[in-house]
């Protein structure tokens, strides 16, 4: 969680921090910290006026928080099938999407070959972030 490095910007401790959006749009709609932008592909509808960091001179940072539904490989297609249209239909409710558009977040929904595409994206981005970084695994 990015709560302690939120609390040591506050105190002075570190000068920068890059925040879930939960955390940071009210800080920064209270005025007690500056955003100078956001690490998504396009700009976030609660701080319109921020610009994504491709925009501010940085193409190559494209960083967001995500969820999904995971479940074992051996689960049969037909149950997977299921939970992913029961589940398809949760997220497409008014009362789920406005809680979660509260919490600064989108709902992005996909079909599970989908969404596996988007994790091996995902492992393959952050696997070569960390080797140019020299980043290893404690």
């Amino acid at each position: 969680m990015s709560t302690p490095a939120v609390t040591s910007l506050l105190g002075g401790q570190i000068t920068m921090v890059f925040p879930t959006l939960t955390l940071a749009v009210p800080l920064v709609k209270a005025g007690k910290v500056r955003a100078l932008a956001v690490t998504s592909a396009k700009r976030v509808a609660a701080l319109p006026d921020i610009p994504t960091m491709g925009e501010a001179g940085y193409p190559a940072v494209n960083a967001t928080s995500w969820f999904g539904l995971v479940a074992p490989v051996r689960v049969p297609k037909a149950i997977q099938a299921r939970i992913s249209a029961a589940t398809a239909k949760v997220v497409a409710m008014p009362e789920v999407r406005e809680r979660i558009e509260a919490q600064q977040g989108e709902v992005v929904g996909s079909k599970p070959g989908d969404f596996a595409n988007f994790v091996a994206a995902e492992i393959a981005n952050w696997t070569r972030v960390a080797k140019a970084g020299n980043i290893k695994a404690d």
